[in-house]
């Protein structure tokens, strides 16, 4: 009977701990909140790490303008220094470097005059680069 009595203990402290260690993490954090954003200025935005940097993208096909804006992971402006670049796929592939500051930048080219598809997004962000693949539209 003590033997039984020892794992029924044991089994109910296992299932305790475990149900009350595991509430919180279902629970959102208050700081939690980068998932939870509408774009600002078009329709997409990118998330470049789990609650880091976001990065929202509009295309113009009409002007042959892309741009950007550059926020950290609570939807606040966050400015670069260092030009984004876009590499733009086709025969031969072009890489264009954007222009602006802080965190607007605009990439102009006669090649987002029409439906791009597999732009590769390279940003430098405090010092870590990060690669995004963008379809405009998709």
């Amino acid at each position: 009977m003590t033997r039984t009595r020892h794992s029924l203990t044991i089994l109910f402290a296992c299932a305790a701990g475990l149900s009350l260690g595991c509430a919180d993490a279902t629970k959102p954090r208050p700081d939690d909140k980068s998932h939870d954003y509408k774009p600002k200025f078009g329709k997409e935005l990118k998330h470049l790490a789990d609650h880091g940097p976001i990065v929202e993208l509009t295309h113009d096909e009409a002007g042959g303008v892309v741009k950007l804006w550059v926020f950290g992971p609570h939807h606040a402006a966050k400015p670069i220094t260092k030009p984004p670049v876009l590499n733009v796929p086709g025969q031969p592939p072009k890489q264009l470097t954007a222009a602006g500051s802080g965190a607007e930048w605009t990439f102009t080219d006669a090649l987002l005059k029409s439906h791009v598809h597999g732009l590769a997004l390279r940003i430098e962000i405090d010092g870590k680069t990060f690669n995004k693949d963008w379809d405009p539209g998709h």
